[in-house]
């Protein structure tokens, strides 16, 4: 689900404040329980999580993200398609109010072809990622030529790392 939302305690208790839900009101799961919080991409506003396991397979193999609406038809890279909390945790994607999904491309690309997706949770089965990645690699015979990360459920997005995938 490329909408999904969190699946942070704080943000389905509605006994609690969260910003996510009601901006300004503050994030208790700074200071309580956080285990599956994020760890990358955080502020002081939000540390929840997206929950999504197709999103980060996505962002790895380096899908686009067609959106239609009043002003017209745009692409969005989908590592940029989720947003980070800033100081606006409510909003989880780029999309304008009136605009709508009309299509998700995967690139004719080298990725496609070659890629994994490995996740890590609590019980074996219907269970949220505490962390995943995905990989993607582009071969030309026995020879990686390029590398695609990204993690999940540890940030308010899934996480790319360029840095990192220039490393390798």
């Amino acid at each position: 689900n490329l909408l999904q939302r969190t699946r942070c305690y704080y943000f389905y208790d509605t006994g609690v404040p969260c910003n996510k839900r009601e901006p300004g009101s503050g994030c208790p799961a700074r200071t309580g329980l956080n285990r599956i919080h994020a760890i990358l991409g955080a502020s002081e506003d939000c540390v929840a999580t997206h929950p999504s396991d197709m999103c980060v397979a996505l962002a790895a193999l380096e899908a686009v993200v067609h959106v239609q609406g009043r002003a017209g038809r745009r692409t969005i890279e989908f590592a940029d398609f989720h947003r980070l909390p800033g100081d606006a945790p409510q909003r989880d994607n780029q999309l304008a109010d009136d605009e709508l999904i009309v299509a998700v491309e995967l690139p004719a690309n080298g990725f496609v072809s070659h890629n994994a997706y490995l996740k890590i949770r609590d019980r074996a089965s219907y269970a949220f990622a505490l962390i995943s990645v995905a990989a993607a690699i582009d071969l030309d015979g026995d020879v990686i030529r390029d590398v695609r990360l990204a993690l999940g459920g540890v940030a308010h997005k899934p996480w790319r790392d360029k840095a990192v995938e220039a490393l390798l």
